[in-house]
Parts: structure tokens; sequence; C-alpha cells
């Protein structure tokens, strides 16, 4: 409100065409994220995984030889190890767009009992393996 006690109708047309430019922002951005994925191969080069945003599987090819050379324990590893490293990757990925795209002031680890790098940063497996985000902090 201005002094006469009428509100300043200048500002609130210039708050609301920022938030609305910052909800065209939040949305860019997650869909930036909805196209994350992570690709990697076996040193053997005997299976390759693709994993979306979220390090589901999306793809995995696996070479005809490896059913020659790895007993069924060996393939699922491999597999299991890859699948690891090509989540890491779109975690990583994710982790810089949220990054490139949240102000300074808000890039704090923790907000109140919540770590976001934690959850940026933790696998499905891990959090079956360690009972829960509570293990991670």
């Amino acid at each position: 409100m201005d002094h006469s006690g009428r509100p300043d109708w200048d500002s609130l047309v210039n708050l609301t065409t920022g938030l609305r430019a910052q909800l065209r922002q939040m949305q860019d951005v997650q869909r930036e994220m909805l196209q994350v994925t992570g690709t990697a191969r076996s040193p053997d080069r005997l299976v390759k995984v693709v994993v979306g945003p979220r390090g589901q599987l999306v793809e995995l090819d696996i070479d005809p030889l490896a059913y020659q050379r790895l007993n069924a324990a060996a393939l699922a590893a491999t597999i299991l190890a890859t699948a690891r490293e090509a989540a890491d990757q779109a975690m990583a990925r994710g982790q810089e767009l949220l990054a490139a795209h949240t102000p300074a002031e808000l890039r704090a680890t923790g907000l109140g009992a919540l770590n976001l790098d934690v959850v940026l940063r933790t696998r499905d497996s891990d959090l079956i393996k360690d009972g829960g985000l509570d293990g991670l902090s």
C-alpha cells in the first residue's frame, strides 16, 4: 500500500510477473531433469546399462559373449555394478542441473531435518540395505 492506504498495483504486477517467470524457469529445469540419463559399460564391455533421472533401468544390453564367459552370479554382479555406475552419473548430472538453477542462498545441504544432498546422492539399493535415510546422514 502507498501512503494514501491504496494498494500499490504496480508493485503487485511486478511481483506477479516475477513469480510467473520463476515458475516457468522451474518448469524448464524440471523438464531438463526428466531428460537426464546415465550410461555405463562394464570393464569387459559385455554389459551396457542406461538409467533414467531417478536411476531406474531404461535400457540393458548384454553381449551374447557374456553368457559364455560369465556364470550367472558373475553376470548379475556385473549388471549391478554397471547399473550403479550409470545411476551415479545420472545423480551427478541431476545435482549439476539443480546447482546451476538454484540461487546460492538456497543451496544449503540441509533444510531442517532433510538433507537434500544425501537424498539426491543415495541409491535405492543403499536405502534398502541401510534401512532408509536415517542411516545415511
